[in-house]
């Protein structure tokens, strides 16, 4: 199985909190997220000259963030898989709901314009599977079949193995055990990373490892797989972590949940941290995505 790195060089340190100002740079070009502004969730891209909002046909829900080819993927409140080509402004719709099948938890795989998405059995996410958009026929195919449901696909930076997290045990269990797991684009072939007995979801590639959210001490926290069954936490717990990134400059950024708020904060390799802020109008913030690959 190919290995993932994790950086052992000092990781950069952004925190971000939500409500107040900020300055060009606060967060790394090729992010994007969605923040709540005056009681409306909306979609912004970070580039150069710092978050650009980016209309949507309603609230962007699970977005995917693509800055190589310039397109936004995200579910509409329709639960509809709408594409937008941030060059023209066009917002397509490239899949529909229907009694069969829903969709949730786009996902571009780096190095091609590729996008995957979780379809829901039955509208339910009792069972789902990992699908493949063909945007020309607005159909999908399968790639990833496997017993129970499978959620929150990413990809190793070169795009040749999807991570994601497998529910082991649901309503059968007296608690929900859910694990990573990687398999190879190419071949198939699946393995488990990660055996905590807990909650363990939103991996992604890291440059030595799996970087993903679990409860396994808990509260959630960020940890790290560095191989099959073997993981590590990452920080002493701070209040809520979900949504991590790893940006191309090897930084760890996610979103801490407090009773005071929302924010984003960066971690490195020895623990310090940095904080810098998002506009005033941002009273909230879901959804951060890496798009810079």
């Amino acid at each position: 199985m190919r290995t993932f790195l994790i950086a052992t060089t000092f990781l950069a340190l952004i925190h971000v909190t939500a409500g107040a100002s900020a300055t060009n740079g606060d967060l790394p070009v090729g992010a994007s997220f969605v923040g709540l502004v005056k009681d409306e969730w909306r979609l912004f891209v970070v580039e150069a000259g710092g978050p650009r909002s980016i209309p949507t046909v309603g609230e962007p829900r699970t977005p995917a963030y693509s800055a190589r080819l310039q397109r936004v993927a995200y579910i509409s409140a329709a639960g509809e898989l709408r594409e937008i080509d941030l060059k023209t402004a066009v917002d397509a719709a490239l899949l529909r709901p229907t009694a069969k099948v829903a969709y949730t938890q786009p996902v571009y795989r780096p190095q091609t314009d590729e996008i995957y998405v979780v379809a829901l059995r039955d509208g339910s996410s009792v069972e789902t599977d990992i699908v493949q958009v063909d945007r020309a026929a607005k159909q999908t195919i399968t790639v990833l079949h496997q017993r129970s449901a499978q959620f929150e696909p990413a990809f190793s930076a070169d795009g040749d193995q999807l991570i994601y997290s497998n529910v082991a045990c649901a309503s059968e269990c007296p608690k929900v055990l859910q694990e990573i797991w990687t398999m190879d684009v190419v071949g198939g072939t699946a393995e488990q990373r990660t055996l905590l007995n807990a909650i363990s979801r939103q991996p992604v590639s890291a440059s030595n490892g799996v970087i993903f959210i679990s409860n396994a001490r808990g509260s959630y926290a960020l940890w790290r797989s560095v191989g099959t069954g073997n993981a590590e936490p990452l920080m002493q717990s701070v209040g809520l972590a979900e949504s991590p990134i790893v940006t191309n400059a090897n930084a760890i950024l996610f979103i801490k949940r407090t009773p005071q708020g929302a924010s984003i904060v960066a971690l490195s390799e020895g623990g310090a941290m940095k904080s810098i802020v998002l506009m005033a109008d941002i009273k909230d913030v879901r959804d951060l995505r890496w798009g810079g690959r």
